[in-house]
């Protein structure tokens, strides 16, 4: 066992540690019945034999696929990625180099971008005499068919409600989903937004890059908000908005004149001692 030690600590993973027993590691195409020897020096991942593989899945090097994990058929597993226990994974999947993946399903034909982190814990904590008391965080990720998430983006699991994407959504870089948030079909998140926890965004919405959403708010389908925005206030469905707070886009464009007039008349007049 002393060469797959040395192989955990390289790694540097603890789930890799905790499963040395329970499985085997394997090269190329992952199967159950490909187990390498120990003096077997070439790359290595480790597949548990309690998880279930679908054919032409390749898996790569240091990657940790833990029991009860369901990968589908076809699909890409990168290096360094670590899929923790009961995880599913449908057909056709991408998921890129040092994702790491915990309670969550995913369904066929999702993409991951590198460095994707899914079904951690949510921030979710009850102010108390004694200090802040940790609320459990128990429920799952799901995401739907045709998903992709960019690199670094993180989504927490539930804590009273799954957390969903729903199908053919896409987001780009360093957006971060937190617990019980509820994304609808085909909707578009820019780079670096953020959705607090709760809030509920319908179909085919669109959000510019650094928007932030506060929690428990509602989002209705077909809206727009443009970047930079803040939304403090549920908003309607089919209408464009942007701003801090975020109100409707004609409306923020008249805040911004009208700002600009204001100061505009102050640097006009003369300064007096």
């Amino acid at each position: 066992m002393s060469g797959l030690r040395r192989l955990a600590g390289r790694l540097g993973l603890s789930s890799a540690r905790r499963y040395l027993l329970q499985g085997a590691f394997h090269t190329g195409v992952a199967s159950k019945d490909d187990a390498l020897a120990e003096s077997d020096n070439r790359p290595h991942h480790y597949v548990s034999a309690a998880a279930s593989v679908g054919n032409n899945t390749h898996i790569g090097v240091g990657a940790v696929i833990a029991p009860g994990v369901q990968i589908g058929t076809n699909c890409t597993i990168h290096a360094n990625a670590v899929l923790g226990e009961d995880v599913v994974v449908g057909d056709d999947c991408h998921i890129g180099a040092g994702c790491s993946l915990a309670n969550c399903t995913m369904g066929n034909r999702v993409v991951l971008q590198p460095g994707v982190r899914i079904g951690q814990d949510g921030f979710g904590f009850i102010p108390t005499a004694s200090g802040n008391q940790k609320k459990p965080q128990l429920l799952r990720v799901l995401i739907e068919d045709d998903v992709e998430l960019g690199a670094n983006c993180t989504i927490d699991r539930g804590s009273h409600r799954h957390t969903f994407v729903g199908q053919g959504t896409k987001l780009d870089n360093m957006v971060h989903v937190a617990h019980n948030v509820r994304i609808g079909k085909h909707c578009l998140v820019a780079a670096q937004c953020g959705v607090a926890g709760s809030v509920t965004i319908g179909d085919r919405v669109h959000m510019g890059g650094q928007t932030g959403v506060a929690q428990h708010l509602s989002i209705g389908d077909g809206a727009r908000i443009a970047g930079k925005s803040g939304v403090l206030q549920s908003l309607e469905g089919g209408k464009e908005y942007g701003g801090i707070p975020a109100v409707p886009l004609t409306q923020w464009k008249r805040q911004l004149i009208r700002i600009k007039q204001l100061i505009q008349r102050e640097t006009s007049q003369p300064t007096t001692l």
